[in-house]
């Protein structure tokens, strides 16, 4: 009996510590009036120029699952997303960069891409990182018209 005492003990003080660090083991967001800058900084950098930039349903950005249950939790308040088009000129070469934002931060990025040699890709890629060296950015590929 004195073992599942223990073991309830246990569990009742490692649960909490336990969400207690799920909740909160990633709080560096990024303003969000601030990504915007960042993107256009890496594309300026690499050639790109801001086509666009349009407010987009959240549901339409790929998100983590796990993120999607923080935010439900934390209610930071008022989430949206926005999309901002990045086009290489004389090319075809387009960056797609989809924000999904909650409140004031940044909360997530998917980034869609289409017409890039390899080469270029991976450089454009490892700028987004190290720029957003926070998030884990999801990439997904645009399919060739």
């Amino acid at each position: 009996m004195k073992k599942y005492v223990f073991y309830f003990v246990l569990l009742f003080i490692m649960l909490p510590l336990c969400f207690d660090k799920f909740m909160t083991y990633d709080r560096s967001y990024t303003w969000s009036k601030e990504y915007k800058n960042e993107i256009e900084v890496i594309a300026r950098k690499n050639g790109f120029k801001i086509e666009k930039t349009d407010k987009i349903p959240i549901q339409s950005i790929k998100r983590s699952f796990e993120k999607i249950i923080k935010i439900k939790i934390k209610d930071f308040g008022g989430e949206f997303g926005e999309n901002t088009l990045l086009k290489l000129a004389n090319t075809n070469a387009i960056l797609n960069c989809k924000g999904w934002c909650s409140g004031d931060y940044l909360i997530g990025l998917e980034i869609s891409y289409n017409n890039i040699n390899e080469t270029f890709f991976m450089r454009m890629k490892n700028d987004f990182e190290k720029q957003f060296d926070n998030y884990e950015i999801i990439w997904t590929s645009l399919p060739s018209k």
